[in-house]
């Protein structure tokens, strides 16, 4: 029996947590190909923040930054190229770093968007428990089909694993908390004093999550580590 609630309470755990990233899409091969070619970088980066729940909440002012030092190499490789003398390779490599800055300030401004918005659901489900559609879309704000479909797309990504929209009540539906229980004792978390919950926000999306007093955790709608 205590194994099987153990083997429960870990596969309940792993739902919240984002899918194994491949190979392709770990920062230090987006970067490579990022600087070999830059638009299959601009791709990569993109499909990882559809992907990693973490990297789409906090990567956007990061790949911005990434830009604009891109777009200023080309300024400044424009004014040494004028002062030396203009050649085919400069006027190559000043297109390069201008375009690819361009593209990464404009993926980077989108995927801040974005995040912002997401943050503003988090908050007013989660922290809120706002469920009807409607009272959320005015809390954004912005109309009722647009935020369905912020909340379809939340839901497909991971951020409320469990969840469903009701289309006759307007409403998502949150799965209900289940009975936690400790993976040594097999007791439930509530019934044990030793084991105190405590309420903690996330940094990364805003939040409230509710994990064992003194541990480290995961946040449950971004992965993003917390701790008591």
């Amino acid at each position: 029996m205590s194994t099987d609630n153990s083997s429960y309470h870990a596969k309940n755990k792993d739902l919240h947590k984002n899918p194994p990233i491949s190979w392709w899409l770990s920062w230090p091969i987006i970067i490579i190909v990022t600087i070999v070619f830059w638009p299959v970088g601009i791709f990569l980066i993109w499909k990882r923040t559809t992907i990693d729940k973490k990297a789409a909440l906090i990567s956007g002012k990061i790949i911005t930054i990434i830009g604009w030092i891109s777009v200023a190499f080309a300024v400044i490789g424009l004014l040494v190229s004028i002062s030396e003398g203009l050649g085919s390779d400069d006027v190559f490599m000043i297109l390069f770093f201008l375009i690819a800055g361009g593209a990464l300030i404009f993926l980077g401004r989108r995927t801040k968007q974005n995040a912002e918005r997401f943050k503003k659901y988090i908050s007013i489900i989660v922290n809120h428990e706002e469920t009807s559609i409607n009272n959320i879309a005015a809390a954004i704000p912005t109309s009722y089909e647009v935020a369905k479909k912020d909340i379809q797309k939340m839901i497909n990504r991971g951020y409320f694993s469990g969840a469903y929209i009701n289309e006759t009540l307007k409403e998502i539906i949150l799965p209900k908390e289940q009975d936690i229980y400790n993976m040594d004792t097999n007791v439930k978390v509530d019934s044990n004093p030793n084991l105190e919950m405590v309420a903690v926000r996330c940094k990364g999306c805003g939040a409230n999550n509710k994990i064992r007093k003194g541990s480290v955790d995961e946040c449950q709608y971004c992965g993003s580590p917390i701790n008591s």
